[in-house]
């Protein structure tokens, strides 16, 4: 298992493990963990007692080597927070844990695909997860900030992306998308590795009606979430309203666009008239398939500095060349 099972057990998270998850945390990143609850044992008991959230655990002698959190979202389970203390490094803790979880979410009744946002500063995550079938299927630019914290990497980037991986868990019902030409390719690139029969649409329906649009906002990563579940004729005064609430110098904008709409081409080109450009997809984990779309305003993106694996490479390289 590149593991001693003798000398690491793996289980599930026990009330008694949450000051272990809170020393994990805290070695790790110090005082500056981006949710400060987490440094709370009883919070973290409270959240697991309630469901909310769940942790995977490495024990060894006694003391919490390592932790993964696993929380759900409807139909997909988010991973997250893996931290191996520093003592137990090197001995493929991490890998097994992975493996734990996706054998877990497999046996879940409703749980369809898991997902994380792997850092971008090196690719051991995407590694890790690719080798469990994990797909790479979009990058969330510009979502963290990177000054206060040392959990992302000091480089020239203000905000710090995310490589969005999803692992698909059972088959597939056939989809089918509304994509433009440009994006077409990777559409069958990601969605096919994925193991997702699709049907690819790359005609223009002109928008009419109403959009359905909802907008969620990290106030402390200025970092807005705009949902577009239908796209009417009034998209782009629609999202400029939203985009009018947030002012901070590092401020910035995903848009997760329901390319399951037919209007979905002809909004696109709404969208990117409005500074958004194509990051790829977010499929699988929700009632809708999403195209994600980015807008920095005014924070620049810096790309040398990433850290990709030849898969989540390639669609950096589609996003470079279509983002003009």
């Amino acid at each position: 298992m590149g593991m001693n099972e003798s000398e690491v057990v793996l289980r599930d998270f026990a009330p008694e493990d949450a000051t272990g998850v809170v020393a994990c945390i805290r070695e790790e990143y110090g005082a500056e963990y981006f949710r400060p609850l987490y440094y709370d044992a009883d919070y973290l008991m409270r959240e697991c007692a309630h469901g909310r959230t769940h942790f995977l655990i490495a024990a060894c002698a006694g003391t919490v080597a390592g932790i993964l959190e696993l929380a759900p979202h409807g139909r997909y389970l988010s991973i997250s927070t893996g931290i191996v203390r520093k003592a137990y490094r090197g001995r493929g803790i991490m890998q097994e844990i992975f493996r734990m979880a996706v054998e877990r979410a497999k046996g879940m009744r409703g749980v369809e695909a898991l997902c994380c946002r792997g850092v971008a500063y090196h690719d051991i995550t995407q590694r890790r997860l690719e080798e469990l079938g994990f797909v790479p299927t979009a990058l969330l630019l510009a979502e963290f900030r990177t000054e206060g914290t040392h959990s992302y990497e000091k480089d020239a980037n203000q905000k710090h992306p995310h490589v969005l991986l999803i692992r698909n868990l059972m088959p597939s019902a056939p989809r089918t998308l509304y994509v433009p030409s440009a994006y077409g390719g990777e559409a069958e690139r990601i969605y096919g590795a994925l193991h997702v029969p699709m049907r690819l649409v790359q005609s223009r329906r002109p928008l009419q009606g109403r959009t359905e649009i909802r907008a969620e906002q990290d106030a402390g990563q200025c970092a807005c979430s705009i949902f577009v579940e239908r796209a009417g004729a009034d998209i782009a005064a629609r999202v400029r309203e939203i985009q009018e609430h947030y002012s901070d110098a590092l401020q910035t904008f995903n848009v997760f666009l329901n390319v399951g709409d037919a209007s979905a081409v002809a909004a696109c080109e709404e969208l990117r008239a409005l500074g958004y450009f194509f990051t790829g997809f977010f499929p699988l984990c929700y009632a809708e398939e999403y195209m994600v779309l980015h807008n920095p305003v005014r924070v620049p993106i810096h790309w040398a500095p990433f850290v990709l694996t030849p898969a989540a490479g390639e669609l950096r390289d589609v996003i470079c060349r279509t983002k003009c």
